[in-house]
């Protein structure tokens, strides 16, 4: 299992603000809480859950 190395708050903002989009603190505060301590396993699976769950209520078939 594989640990992600969670950026700073300071750092997203600052790659935010690099490419014109101005970050709000508190979102990027709770970005970094929600990553915290997840493996790249653990969010890969919630995310691919969600965007099977997306794609079932449009219509779309999954390929296996």
């Amino acid at each position: 299992m594989f640990l992600i190395a969670v950026p700073s708050n300071p750092d997203i903002e600052k790659v935010l603000n690099s490419v014109g989009i101005e970050a709000e603190s508190t979102r990027v505060a709770k970005v970094v809480n929600d990553l915290k301590d997840k493996s790249v396993e653990e969010l890969i699976a919630t995310r691919r859950e969600k965007l099977i769950r997306v794609a079932q209520f449009n219509g779309i078939k999954r390929e296996k």
